[in-house]
């Protein structure tokens, strides 16, 4: 929205690119009540905070004067109500859906702050997927092992992983010795149940859904910050769907401490509850990170973004050969078995594995680069809230 007058418009227009470039998209915030406010507000800014050639350190003056401002408002407030005797109101008593959380008075968030969007504990397993509910009918060969063909398929034409894959991911994560019959046992004598989300609570006890796998939103698959770093670079996953593993301790599979030590029970020594992810790796033009080590994208847009990729394997996926996946190629998208093909190329080495639901972060919000879905654009800071 834009003030139509001689110079509301182009001075308007002078903000527009700097708005989408800091932002990702149009339409990212309003300036209107600040340019209106300059007359008034412009010399007592101009008290608290200069403009420097680092906007990192010109959005910390700024952060300081904003959080100086409704700290000394909040001190006034009280020191009004304490001169007419009125008792000031509790911070419980503030109302969180207006933004208050002390006294009615808005409280400042630091830029970047996703704090609301921590999640924290596991509230409900939704959307049920029937992939793996016929793993305990498999028929192991005269070697032990599982058939080839069977162990080959892929779970679905949204989940383009094998039955064996899944099933190794599980094994190196309850950390079993590498070998056929561990494999098996995995497959006969567990509870497979998949689901495609979760509803989990974040920090201020709001449900928030994450979606992997969803029939009600067929094109959404989020990504997930996760709690470490490796090589310098923040923990980021793509969620694919979730699974749920029982009978473990009936089995005699004994379950790490580590898991068993969840704070929210999700995995116990009878059955764990683990998210099938993709990985995410720092793009090769991303050459500087952040404080929080994100892979900083190059400028403009570097100033609010970072740029991921997805993972590659160092070696081709095993059960990505002619003879196990060209009989599943109408899994792949593609209107012909030739773009099949292609479409099945770009997944030969793609880095898949199991996290633990107590290890994600925070959302990240993400989009695909110029159609390019290995190029992944994350805007760092929102212009707006999680309401």
């Amino acid at each position: 929205m834009f003030e139509h007058s001689q110079k509301g418009l182009p001075h308007a227009l002078v903000h527009a690119t700097e708005l989408v470039e800091t932002f990702g998209h149009h339409g990212a915030c309003c300036t209107c009540v600040a340019e209106a406010g300059h007359k008034a507000n412009i010399k007592q800014a101009a008290r608290f905070a200069r403009t420097y050639a680092s906007k990192n350190t010109s959005q910390e003056g700024m952060l300081t004067y904003v959080q100086r401002q409704h700290l000394w408002t909040a001190v006034m407030e009280l020191h009004k109500a304490a001169e007419h005797g009125e008792q000031p109101r509790s911070p419980i008593s503030a109302s969180s859906e207006d933004g208050a959380d002390y006294d009615g008075i808005p409280q400042p968030r630091a830029a970047g702050d996703q704090q609301p969007h921590r999640l924290e504990t596991l509230s409900k397993l939704i959307e049920p997927l029937d992939y793996a509910s016929s793993f305990h009918t498999m028929v192991p060969d005269e070697r032990g092992r599982p058939p080839p063909g069977w162990g080959g398929t892929f779970l679905s034409n949204r989940v383009l992983i094998t039955r064996t894959e899944l099933l190794t991911f599980l094994r190196s994560k309850l950390e079993l010795e590498p070998t056929w019959d561990n494999i098996t046992r995995l497959a006969t004598q567990l509870d497979w149940q998949c689901f495609g989300c979760v509803k989990l609570q974040d920090g201020d006890g709001a449900l928030r859904k994450v979606v992997g796998t969803s029939n009600q939103f067929p094109r959404r698959r989020d990504f997930i910050r996760l709690n470490g770093h490796e090589n310098d670079t923040a923990l980021s996953v793509q969620v694919i769907m979730f699974i749920k593993v029982s009978g473990l301790g009936y089995a005699g599979i004994p379950v790490p401490r580590s898991l068993c030590m969840s704070r929210n029970n999700t995995c116990s020594p009878n059955s764990v509850i683990l998210s099938v992810v993709r990985w995410l790796t720092p793009d090769g033009q991303s050459l500087l990170r952040d404080s929080e080590s994100r892979p900083l994208c190059p400028p403009p847009f570097g100033t609010n973004h970072a740029l991921w990729t997805f993972a590659r394997l160092d070696r081709r996926r095993g059960y990505f050969t002619d003879h196990i996946f060209a009989r599943q190629l109408n899994l792949f998208p593609g209107s012909d078995r030739r773009s099949q093909r292609q479409n099945a190329e770009t997944l030969t080495h793609a880095r898949y594995g199991l996290v633990t639901l107590e290890s994600m972060k925070t959302f990240m919000n993400c989009t695909t680069v110029d159609n390019d879905n290995d190029s992944i654009l994350e805007t760092i800071t929102l212009p707006f809230n999680h309401n």
